[in-house]
């Protein structure tokens, strides 16, 4: 044991040379103040030795300065196929290097043992290299682990992640849009963050990518062989002389096979070809083994096929660098290819020349005797019998259960701008995870949406469970999951508000819509805050998920937009043009504020987009449009529903007695007027029902408001809602001319109010 510490007693350094390897305590400080102290020591040790193990356990200080120091020693040890791992990191010191990110730089090791252990495990490993003279050419070799997984075939047409794919080749295009560009299709590669592309048409260039997340990023596979990510054996030329690539792959093949080792499937090879540092990856094989004859390639795929002068058949691409970078000794593969292939140091990509000169060369091989579908690594996606996902969609689905071996995917009902599945999903060993859904719509609706979830949802209502539990994007399409597991469990039966609505008593109605809209949601509804609101602007639907609304009105019920009004069979009155209103009023009043309640709304409350379970508890979905809005304007957006989603229209004659009996409904000039009506026997039990719960609806907003009377904002927030009906797709053209009817008297009365 050697024992040195700085003159003014701030660190000490203890020096063990009795163990396998030399081990060095710190005690005290690392500091600007000791690290010249400190790099003067170790610089002896670091001469002399391969591995060296640095105790922490008595250094309670580590500045920018040491950090350097260890920087410097590591590096040097590293260039001797060593390393400097670091034991025993005191709170402080552990610290330090997560903040820097050190941590995942330099081993770290819990205690000194696990990193003597660690040290002997590397320089055992450089013993076992093996020289041998292939040809002439002398060359060592290492083996860095046993044949591992399968190789994996992809056969079918997909969207495939980088980190699906891992390292792969295979035959297909860069994914950068919701359909495969065809002529972009060719030879392509993943490596980790990279990949090379060759279009088969060579009047398209050549490209590659580089990537943050290889779980963002992916290719359109028609067809692809992936290995696993670890390299079994490791080779070396011991040479400076050139070598065409030609026999370079032959003598990597007769090295495997000469030591009785697993064929190689795979090459990644680095050196200098055409005066260029290059990594090439490419696949090896042989016509007459068995693995290579159970693989069906693509013609497309042998067009980019080379025979070595050994019998041998290589495919590959070639990433041309700007400069070369060592590796590491014992590096991690993925980070060695990531230091490798960054952005700034690829120049191109090119084919694969066999009879290209390479020197000192240096190959990493991939070996496998078996071959599986590339499912294995892959969340299995099962359509339940339904049509089947685009591939983006299944893309989506994948990344957003990664937890999960297989999902089982179910529509559910379609809403207007986006998409809804139940899922069942299920673990490696085929137990039953919980129920969730899964929603896809354009980006940006999904993105509200988990973000207004988190915002408003969570934080305020109490029992709501429906709570983000990722999401997923690709180009302008997003995917969310949902928690769909009620309070009382798996077990737990989740219906739409729409089915108690149709089913209920009239008066059980009114008690669950007080439970939901006066108790449940009160810290929405219950805390209104007084500021400026621009109805004209806030309710304009043309500016959310109907720009085409006026157009669409023409071209379903023939209200051409130039026109101030129009009529309806059996009514003798005319009806103010809303599509007009909506075309040409909406914007010259745009600007206009009102000083009005806000509340948090939810935006799109309907029939469905409320849940009860067994026990009646209320849970709320669909949260892209939530916000603090004008505090009315989601009894208005239920009004709609009742009086025409709801309506028992089944022909003309329906249509002019549904407009006759509520037309004074939308003559009243305030929230607390009463809408008298005679409930005699001629009047259908639905529509009493509707009439009811429109009144029950009016008197939560007044209730919302302060009890102010003002039906302008209600107005307008129903306008909203009425007016868009013409786009659904699932109403009857008959439900599109009572919606029109209705918009246009409330056009009349906004008129008159505003």
């Amino acid at each position: 044991m050697i024992r040195k510490e700085t003159p003014q007693g701030g660190l000490a350094i203890v020096i063990f040379t009795d163990g396998a390897v030399i081990r060095i305590r710190l005690e005290g400080r690392l500091d600007t103040v000791s690290s010249t102290f400190f790099t003067t020591e170790i610089q002896s040790w670091v001469d002399r030795e391969e591995f060296l193990i640095l105790d922490f356990s008595g250094c309670s200080y580590l500045a920018s300065s040491g950090i350097r120091c260890l920087l410097v020693a590591s590096r040097q040890l590293v260039a001797k196929q060593g390393a400097l791992l670091l034991a025993s990191l005191s709170d402080e010191v552990q610290q330090v290097l997560g903040m820097t990110g050190l941590d995942a730089v330099l081993p770290v090791f819990p205690g000194v043992e696990e990193a003597e252990g660690e040290a002997l495990r590397l320089r055992d490993l450089g013993n076992r290299a093996t020289g041998v003279n292939l040809e002439g050419f002398p060359v060592s070799f290492r083996m860095l682990a046993p044949a591992t997984g399968p190789v994996r075939i992809w056969e079918e047409n997909c969207l495939a992640g980088y980190h699906e794919l891992g390292f792969a080749i295979g035959i297909g295009s860069p994914a950068e849009s919701l359909e495969e560009e065809l002529n972009r299709r060719g030879l392509f590669v993943t490596l980790g963050k990279s990949s090379g592309f060759i279009p088969d048409d060579s009047s398209e260039p050549s490209d590659f990518r580089v990537v943050q997340d290889p779980a963002t990023c992916g290719c359109y596979v028609q067809w692809a062989l992936s290995v696993d990510n670890q390299p079994n054996t490791f080779v070396e030329a011991n040479h400076n002389q050139a070598i065409s690539l030609d026999q370079w792959v032959d003598q990597l093949y007769h090295l495997t096979l000469d030591h009785g080792s697993v064929p190689i499937r795979a090459i990644l090879s680095i050196g200098e070809v055409r005066g260029k540092p290059s990594l090439l990856f490419g696949w090896l094989g042989r016509g007459e083994e068995a693995l290579a004859s159970a693989v069906h390639f693509p013609e497309s795929w042998v067009s980019f096929m080379q025979r070595t002068s050994g019998g041998n058949s290589f495919t590959g691409i070639r990433f041309v660098l700007s400069k070369g970078v060592q590796p590491s000794y014992n590096e991690q593969i993925d980070n060695y290819i990531e230091r490798l292939l960054s952005i700034e140091n690829i120049e191109g990509v090119e084919r694969v020349g066999l009879a290209d000169l390479v020197t000192q060369p240096v190959a990493w091989l991939f070996q496998s005797d078996s071959i599986t579908g590339a499912g294995i690594t892959q969340t299995e996606v099962d359509m339940g019998g339904s049509e089947d996902l685009e591939l983006y969609q299944a893309y989506l689905a994948r990344r957003l259960f990664s937890d999960s071996a297989r999902i089982v995917i179910r529509p559910l009902h379609g809403g207007y701008s986006a998409q809804t599945f139940q899922v069942e999903s299920y673990d490696a060993a085929d137990r039953k995870l919980r129920p969730t859904v899964m929603k896809m719509g354009h980006r940006d609706m999904i993105t509200r949406e988990a973000d207004c979830c988190q915002r408003y949802a969570l934080p305020f209502i109490l029992n709501n469970s429906a709570i983000v539990l990722g999401t997923a994007f690709y180009c302008n399409m997003g995917a969310l999951r949902y928690n769909f597991v009620g309070v009382g469990g798996e077990g737990t039966e989740l219906k739409w508000l729409l089915h108690v609505y149709e089913s209920w008593p009239l008066a059980e109605l009114e008690d669950l819509f007080d439970k939901i809209f006066l108790h449940i949601l009160k810290p929405w509804y219950g805390q209104p805050v007084r500021e400026a609101i621009h109805p004209f602007r806030d309710h304009d639907p043309t500016l959310t998920f109907f720009p085409t609304l006026v157009e669409t009105a023409q071209e379903v019920l023939g209200i051409d937009p130039e026109q101030a009004t129009f009529r309806i069979d059996g009514l003798d009155r005319e009806f103010l043009n809303p599509y007009r209103f909506l075309r040409e009023e909406y914007p010259r009043r745009r600007a206009r504020s009102y000083d009005y309640l806000t509340a948090i709304c939810h935006g799109d409350l309907n029939l469905q987009n409320i849940l009860l379970d067994e026990g009646l508890n209320v849970y709320l979905i669909d949260f892209s449009e939530t916000r603090p809005r004008a505090a009315i304007s989601d009894f208005a957006r239920l009004e709609a529903i009742f009086m025409i989603d709801q309506a028992p229209i089944a022909d003309q004659r329906d249509v002019v007695a549904m407009i006759n009996l509520i037309m004074p409904l939308y003559h009243l000039s305030g929230l607390d007027q009463p809408f008298e009506v005679s409930m005699d026997s001629g009047i259908p039990e639905v529509v009493q029902r509707n009439i009811r719960l429109t009144h029950k609806v009016r008197n939560y907003a007044l209730r919302t408001a302060g009890g102010d009377p003002d039906i302008f904002p209600y107005y307008m927030a129903l306008l909203e809602w009425t007016l868009p009906v013409v786009c659904y797709r699932s109403h009857r053209t008959l439900s599109k001319l009572l919606s029109a009817a209705i918009s246009g008297i409330l056009c009349e009365k906004i008129l008159e109010l505003d």
